[in-house]
C-alpha cells in the first residue's frame, strides 16, 4: 500500500487538471493562445495569485481582471482558460491572428459564435483592397494599440523562457505539483516519464521540469 503523501505547502484552491490533447488537436493549436493558458497555469501556482484568492473574499475576480488581465475572473479555477487550447478553424484564418470574415461569412454559425464572443479581444473589420496597404494600416494602427491595451499579451511570459511544446510543459507542471505535494524525484520520474531512460535521468528530467516551472511562476508573477 502506498503511504498517502501530505502536501509541503498547500494551496488555497484546488487547479483543474489540463486535458490531454490528440496528435490532430496539437496539430492545430495556436500557439499564442496556448502561451496565454499557460500563463494562468503557471499564474494558478503562484503566491501572487494566491494571496489575491485570500483576499477576494466575494471572488469577484476583479483584481484578476485589472492586475493580470484574466477576463474568466475565477473561472480559472474550473478550467475556463482550457478552451484556448480549442483547434482553430485553418480555412477561417489568412494567417496567424488575422481572420478572413468573407471565409467565415459562408460558415454562418461560426460567423455568428465568433464574433459574439467578447471575452477574445478580437476587433473585427472589414479592409477594402481598393485603398493603399499604408492608408489602412494608418487608420487601423491606433486602434489595435487601443485594444491592445486593454488585454495580456500573451508571449510576455515567454520572454526569458525557452519555448516548449504543450506535451512538455504539461508534463512540467505535473513534476512540479507533485513535488510541492512532497512527493521525491524518484518517485515523480516514474510517475511521470514512465520507464523512458534510466533513474538517474529521469531524477534529471524532474529537477530540469521543476526549475523551469519556478522559473515561469516568477517570471509571469512579475508581469503585471
Amino acid at each position: 500500500m502506498t503511504p498517502k503523501v501530505r502536501p509541503q505547502h498547500p494551496r488555497r484552491y484546488s487547479i483543474t487538471p489540463l486535458p490531454t490533447l490528440t496528435a490532430e488537436q496539437l496539430a492545430t493549436l495556436d500557439r499564442s493562445k496556448m502561451d496565454e493558458c499557460f500563463r494562468i497555469e503557471f499564474l494558478l501556482r503562484s503566491e501572487h495569485l494566491q494571496d489575491l484568492f485570500r483576499r477576494d473574499r466575494k471572488r469577484t475576480g476583479n483584481a484578476l481582471r485589472e492586475r493580470y488581465k484574466i477576463l474568466d475572473g475565477w473561472d480559472i479555477l474550473k478550467g475556463s482558460h482550457h478552451t484556448l487550447l480549442e483547434p482553430r478553424v485553418q480555412r477561417h484564418f489568412l494567417a496567424d491572428g488575422i481572420l478572413d470574415l468573407t471565409a467565415m461569412a459562408r460558415d454562418m454559425v461560426a460567423l455568428d459564435a465568433t464574433i459574439r464572443d467578447s471575452k477574445s479581444g478580437i476587433l473585427y473589420v472589414g479592409l477594402d483592397p481598393r485603398y493603399l496597404p499604408g492608408k489602412l494600416w494608418k487608420a487601423l494602427k491606433p486602434r489595435l494599440i487601443a485594444r491592445a491595451a486593454a488585454l495580456p499579451q500573451v508571449r510576455s511570459p515567454f520572454r526569458f523562457i525557452p519555448s516548449q511544446t504543450y506535451s512538455t510543459w504539461k508534463q512540467y507542471l505535473h513534476c512540479y505539483d507533485l513535488s510541492r505535494d512532497g512527493r521525491k524525484p524518484a518517485d515523480i520520474g516514474s510517475m511521470v516519464y514512465g520507464a523512458r531512460g534510466t533513474p538517474s535521468q529521469r531524477r534529471d528530467q524532474v529537477k530540469k521540469a521543476v526549475k523551469r516551472v519556478k522559473a515561469a511562476i516568477a517570471t509571469v508573477g512579475a508581469v503585471k
